[in-house]
């Protein structure tokens, strides 16, 4: 069962949500209700934890994917699920459309990259897609946008994460000529300020040269300069446009599932290698789930790839496991097959739940944008059992640009999707899992007398219901833009000892 926000939220790690305590569930599909509409297409979505729109929705439409708008207004929103209200509206000007989004360490939202060009031939004949080298953060406190220094070159469809330093990955997406980026940059929240990330002990081949420039093999002019990379001094080897990339418990990222071969990056070196490769040939728009952490040393993680779009155009009901745990390293994981899906799904909508089973929202099931064949009916994936179960039918069915994300009450929100570049779905649907019907729901008390000790410490959770808690989870705050949660991560906290009025749990060990 979940627990209220209340109190406790402000003195956890403000990019992580609250302790969530859990007691036995009923069997039960969930139920759906309509939460209010968007004013505009929520592409880009994150959960607020601190300041005074705590526990509220932001997100960035920018143009949101409209040719009527593809000069503005550019426009973002806040969201309150509780009232179901946009509560705040702003008009920026640039266009943030396919940038992405990282939470940082106090809370803070890093945009980076955007929409410089539209792919319609109106500004440059190439039809491409040119990205934006602009980044902001969203400041919790003012709750205004704030533009802070550039990245080096545009990025339209990034990927980006936070790192355990608490600095932040930025890699792929397509330059200002709408061409592949290959640069790595970090983002130092300190300074606010990138710097590119090189590979000194390249694995190169004749296929790749270690070596990037800057819109090679545009025809626009200026296109092919600068460039960046060598032998000793290598850029990334190419990677999809919004691949699905996991921080691991390891602190290496692994890029996963859109591409057949999955890679593994060391942000502490640079280095990139060879992780393994996927039965399927790819799983474009499919998702990659880190599954629950055990908080314990000798855990190396498992990850969940399963729907997407194939090489040949099918769109899959099947799923993968790749697994770094014991007797496998940090390096070189196994992959198997898990159990398949009732429905194919592309355009996926990953959702961790508090009680640790990963959800599959929205999607469809054709490869036809325009012409959505919609999966209404969500499936959850039990890791214990390696079963998966089909909940409740949504009513709304969600497509291409759409987004889900677990509420502070345990509820999913679920919005948007844009079949095409003239019409999005305004309604927002809410579901709401079993385990808000099983009885009654604990509560985290507003006593003042709950602590967080530092990372392998404890954390006492002041509770009246301390006798029935049998489990106690933390969820990272979600954080989902284009059919993947950049941040998602659960980690199980042991119980360690209660009192009447308390629970006493492991903190996470890193």
């Amino acid at each position: 069962m979940v627990g209220v926000l209340g109190k406790f939220a402000n003195f956890m790690p403000q990019n992580m949500q609250q302790s969530t305590i859990r007691q036995a569930s009923a069997t039960s599909l969930g139920s759906w209700s309509y939460a209010g509409t968007t004013s505009m297409p929520a592409i880009h979505a994150t959960l607020l934890g601190a300041g005074n729109n705590a526990g509220k929705i932001l997100y960035v439409a920018g143009s949101g994917w409209n040719t009527g708008n593809e000069n503005g207004p550019f426009k973002a929103a806040i969201f309150d699920p509780i009232t179901n209200l946009e509560t705040t509206t702003y008009t920026m000007t640039e266009d943030l459309f396919c940038c992405g989004f990282a939470q940082l360490a106090n809370g803070n939202i890093l945009a980076a990259g955007g929409t410089k060009d539209y792919d319609d031939g109106r500004n440059f004949p190439d039809l491409l897609w040119h990205g934006l080298k602009s980044a902001y953060e969203f400041d919790l406190t003012s709750s205004t946008f704030r533009k802070i220094n550039s990245m080096a070159h545009g990025r339209w469809y990034p990927s980006m994460g936070i790192l355990p330093n608490g600095k932040v990955f930025v890699m792929t997406g397509y330059d200002e000529y709408g061409i592949v980026n290959d640069l790595t940059e970090i983002y130092d929240p300190t300074f606010k300020t990138f710097s590119i990330k090189y590979d000194p002990t390249p694995q190169l081949s004749q296929s790749y040269t270690g070596t990037y420039c800057v819109g090679h093999g545009s025809t626009v002019p200026g296109a092919g300069t600068p460039c960046y990379g060598g032998p000793n001094n290598a850029v990334n080897p190419t990677i999809t446009p919004y691949d699905r990339t996991i921080v691991m418990p390891s602190g290496s990222v692994l890029i996963a599932s859109q591409k057949q071969t999955m890679r593994l990056w060391n942000p502490a070196t640079g280095h990139w290698t060879k992780a393994v490769n996927m039965s399927a040939t790819g799983r474009k728009y499919g998702a990659a789930i880190l599954l629950p952490l055990n908080n314990t040393t000798s855990e190396r993680g498992k990850v969940l790839v399963c729907g997407g779009q194939n090489t040949n155009n099918s769109i899959q009901n099947t799923a993968e496991l790749v697994n770094f745990n014991p007797p496998n390293t940090d390096l070189v994981p196994s992959i198997s097959n898990a159990a398949s899906m009732a429905y194919p799904r592309w355009f996926t909508l990953p959702v961790l739940l508090p009680t640790g089973q990963p959800i599959l929202f929205g999607g469809v099931s054709n490869a036809d944008i325009p012409h959505p064949i919609y999966d209404y009916y969500p499936e959850m994936y039990d890791p214990v059992s390696n079963t998966w179960t089909t909940l409740a039918a949504a009513n709304v069915g969600r497509t291409y640009h759409s987004v889900a994300m677990v509420l502070p009450d345990g509820r999913v929100w679920t919005a948007s999707g844009t079949p095409n570049e003239v019409v999005f779905e305004s309604k927002v649907e809410v579901y709401s899992p079993w385990y808000l019907s099983a009885g009654t729901q604990p509560t985290i008390s507003d006593t003042g007398t709950s602590t967080v000790g530092n990372y392998g410490g404890t954390i006492t959770v002041s509770t009246p219901d301390a006798s029935s808690i049998i489990s106690v989870s933390l969820l990272k705050l979600p954080n989902t833009t284009h059919h993947q949660d950049w941040d998602h991560r659960l980690v199980w906290l042991q119980i360690l000892s209660r009192t009447p009025s308390s629970v006493i749990v492991s903190a996470p060990i890193n």
